[in-house]
Protein backbone atom coordinates (compact mmCIF):
# COMPACT_ATOMS: atom_id res chain seq x y z
CA UNK A 1 0.00 0.00 0.00
CA UNK A 2 2.95 2.37 0.44
CA UNK A 3 4.40 1.96 -2.49
CA UNK A 4 0.89 1.96 -4.72
CA UNK A 5 0.67 5.99 -2.13
CA UNK A 6 4.07 6.75 -2.51
CA UNK A 7 5.42 6.20 -5.81
CA UNK A 8 9.33 5.71 -6.50
CA UNK A 9 10.49 2.92 -4.40
CA UNK A 10 14.12 3.53 -5.54
CA UNK A 11 14.04 7.02 -4.15
CA UNK A 12 16.57 6.88 -1.40
CA UNK A 13 15.17 10.68 -0.10
CA UNK A 14 11.55 9.84 -0.86
CA UNK A 15 9.01 9.16 1.69
CA UNK A 16 8.39 5.70 0.42
CA UNK A 17 11.96 5.06 1.95
CA UNK A 18 10.66 6.85 5.03
CA UNK A 19 8.10 4.41 5.83
CA UNK A 20 9.62 1.60 5.65
CA UNK A 21 12.41 2.66 7.44
CA UNK A 22 9.89 4.02 10.34
CA UNK A 23 7.55 1.52 10.00
CA UNK A 24 9.27 -1.74 9.75
CA UNK A 25 11.27 -1.55 12.24
CA UNK A 26 11.42 -2.28 15.91
CA UNK A 27 9.10 -0.37 17.96
CA UNK A 28 10.89 2.51 19.38
CA UNK A 29 11.16 3.15 22.78
CA UNK A 30 12.33 6.42 24.70
CA UNK A 31 13.59 6.91 27.34
CA UNK A 32 14.69 10.75 29.69
CA UNK A 33 18.11 10.90 29.33
CA UNK A 34 18.43 12.03 32.37
CA UNK A 35 17.39 8.72 33.75
CA UNK A 36 19.86 6.92 31.66
CA UNK A 37 22.68 8.53 33.34
CA UNK A 38 21.43 8.50 36.85
CA UNK A 39 21.05 4.66 36.12
CA UNK A 40 24.61 4.16 34.40
CA UNK A 41 26.26 6.89 37.72
CA UNK A 42 24.51 4.36 39.86
CA UNK A 43 25.79 1.50 38.72
CA UNK A 44 29.76 2.47 38.43
CA UNK A 45 29.94 4.21 35.18
CA UNK A 46 31.17 7.90 34.37
CA UNK A 47 29.27 10.17 31.78
CA UNK A 48 31.76 10.81 29.34
CA UNK A 49 29.61 13.22 27.67
CA UNK A 50 28.31 16.09 30.19
CA UNK A 51 25.12 17.65 28.99
CA UNK A 52 22.98 20.13 29.51
CA UNK A 53 19.18 19.20 29.96
CA UNK A 54 16.88 21.29 28.23
CA UNK A 55 12.86 21.05 28.18
CA UNK A 56 12.30 20.08 24.66
CA UNK A 57 10.23 22.38 22.80
CA UNK A 58 7.44 20.60 20.85
CA UNK A 59 6.34 23.61 18.91
CA UNK A 60 9.74 24.59 17.64
CA UNK A 61 9.83 23.45 13.92
CA UNK A 62 13.39 23.87 13.23
CA UNK A 63 15.99 21.17 14.12
CA UNK A 64 15.41 20.16 17.51
CA UNK A 65 17.80 18.55 20.45
CA UNK A 66 16.03 14.96 20.69
CA UNK A 67 18.14 12.83 19.85
CA UNK A 68 21.40 12.24 22.20
CA UNK A 69 24.52 10.17 22.25
CA UNK A 70 25.13 7.68 25.16
CA UNK A 71 28.82 7.78 25.74
CA UNK A 72 29.59 5.72 29.25
CA UNK A 73 33.16 4.56 30.95
CA UNK A 74 32.73 1.84 33.85
CA UNK A 75 35.22 2.81 36.40
CA UNK A 76 35.04 -0.71 37.87
CA UNK A 77 37.14 -3.15 35.47
CA UNK A 78 35.26 -5.74 33.32
CA UNK A 79 31.69 -4.32 32.68
CA UNK A 80 30.63 -7.12 31.06
CA UNK A 81 30.26 -9.14 34.64
CA UNK A 82 28.10 -6.34 35.81
CA UNK A 83 24.35 -7.00 36.90
CA UNK A 84 22.04 -4.50 35.44
CA UNK A 85 19.39 -3.90 37.56
CA UNK A 86 16.37 -1.44 37.51
CA UNK A 87 16.85 0.22 33.97
CA UNK A 88 14.36 2.85 33.69
CA UNK A 89 10.96 2.08 32.25
CA UNK A 90 10.78 3.39 28.73
CA UNK A 91 8.52 6.33 27.71
CA UNK A 92 4.82 5.93 26.53
CA UNK A 93 4.74 7.72 23.61
CA UNK A 94 1.58 8.89 23.93
CA UNK A 95 0.70 9.61 27.52
CA UNK A 96 4.15 9.64 28.96
CA UNK A 97 5.52 13.03 27.59
CA UNK A 98 3.43 15.75 29.30
CA UNK A 99 3.12 18.37 26.60
CA UNK A 100 1.96 22.05 27.57
CA UNK A 101 0.70 23.22 24.19
CA UNK A 102 -3.21 22.68 24.00
CA UNK A 103 -3.02 21.40 20.00
CA UNK A 104 -0.44 18.69 21.18
CA UNK A 105 -2.58 17.17 23.93
CA UNK A 106 -5.98 17.70 21.57
CA UNK A 107 -4.49 15.44 18.97
CA UNK A 108 -3.22 13.07 21.59
CA UNK A 109 -6.95 12.98 22.99
CA UNK A 110 -8.55 12.24 19.23
CA UNK A 111 -5.61 9.37 18.82
CA UNK A 112 -6.53 7.96 22.08
CA UNK A 113 -10.62 7.57 20.75
CA UNK A 114 -9.15 6.75 17.32
CA UNK A 115 -7.40 4.10 18.69
CA UNK A 116 -10.48 2.50 20.90
CA UNK A 117 -12.31 2.01 17.77
CA UNK A 118 -9.32 0.73 15.44
CA UNK A 119 -10.30 -2.81 16.36
CA UNK A 120 -13.60 -2.14 14.21
CA UNK A 121 -11.86 -1.23 11.31
CA UNK A 122 -10.65 -3.46 8.49
CA UNK A 123 -6.68 -3.84 8.42
CA UNK A 124 -6.50 -2.15 5.10
CA UNK A 125 -8.27 0.85 6.69
CA UNK A 126 -6.17 1.30 9.55
CA UNK A 127 -3.25 0.68 7.16
CA UNK A 128 -4.41 3.49 4.65
CA UNK A 129 -5.46 5.27 7.82
CA UNK A 130 -1.79 5.10 9.39
CA UNK A 131 -0.07 5.67 5.87
CA UNK A 132 -2.59 9.34 6.04
CA UNK A 133 -1.27 10.51 9.14
CA UNK A 134 2.27 9.57 8.16
CA UNK A 135 1.85 11.24 4.95
CA UNK A 136 0.64 14.26 6.67
CA UNK A 137 3.44 14.32 9.25
CA UNK A 138 6.08 13.83 6.36
CA UNK A 139 5.12 16.79 4.36
CA UNK A 140 5.06 19.03 7.20
CA UNK A 141 8.52 18.30 7.70
CA UNK A 142 9.52 19.11 4.36
CA UNK A 143 7.86 22.41 4.00
CA UNK A 144 9.89 24.34 6.33
CA UNK A 145 7.79 27.03 6.85
CA UNK A 146 4.45 24.99 8.13
CA UNK A 147 4.07 25.60 12.24
CA UNK A 148 4.10 22.30 14.39
CA UNK A 149 0.05 23.59 15.00
CA UNK A 150 -0.39 24.01 11.89
CA UNK A 151 0.86 20.05 11.49
CA UNK A 152 -1.72 19.39 14.48
CA UNK A 153 -4.53 20.71 12.86
CA UNK A 154 -3.78 18.61 9.89
CA UNK A 155 -3.73 15.36 11.97
CA UNK A 156 -6.80 16.65 13.72
CA UNK A 157 -8.74 16.74 10.62
CA UNK A 158 -7.75 13.36 9.66
CA UNK A 159 -8.21 11.89 12.74
CA UNK A 160 -11.30 14.16 13.14
CA UNK A 161 -12.57 12.17 9.75
CA UNK A 162 -12.01 8.60 11.35
CA UNK A 163 -14.13 9.56 14.73
CA UNK A 164 -17.13 10.50 12.40
CA UNK A 165 -16.58 7.28 10.26
CA UNK A 166 -16.37 4.56 12.83
CA UNK A 167 -19.01 4.41 14.92
CA UNK A 168 -18.47 4.24 18.95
Amino acid sequence: MAAEKFGNTDDPSGIYSDVIDDFFVPVLKLFDPRQVDNFFIRNGFNALMPRQFVEYDHANTGPGGQGWSLYYEYLGGDASQLPIRDFPEHIDQLHGIVYSESFITKTVGMMDAVLERSGRMSAKSRIALALRLYESSQTYRREGDATACHNHERLQEILGDTLHSVPD
